[in-house]
């Protein structure tokens, strides 16, 4: 959530709250919920990293899943390991 998605009569409160040390407040405020329940990201690789099957879901652990708009690293990650000095190729069997 960003500054423009609040009206303009909530920002001058949204500013008080830190300034009265509200920091919890304020993050309930701005929060957005993006689902209800646990989140089961798969382990097969492609969709997470190896390191993590063993973890992934047992009891008190936790899983951290960022939400953020990567397409512009994935495209520069992309980039740099086509290239001529990194030189990796795809091979489909």
């Amino acid at each position: 959530m960003s500054l423009q998605d609040f009206t303009p009569e909530e920002i001058p409160m949204l500013i008080r709250l830190p300034e009265q040390g509200e920091r919890v407040e304020l993050y309930r405020h701005s929060r957005v919920k993006i689902g209800e329940g646990w989140a089961a990201p798969p382990v097969e690789p492609g969709y997470n990293f190896n390191i993590n099957r063993w973890v992934l879901y047992t009891p008190d652990s936790t899983y951290f899943l960022p939400i953020d708009e990567l397409a512009s690293l994935y495209i520069n990650t992309l980039l740099e390991a086509f290239d001529k000095m990194v030189g990796i190729f795809v091979v489909d069997e």
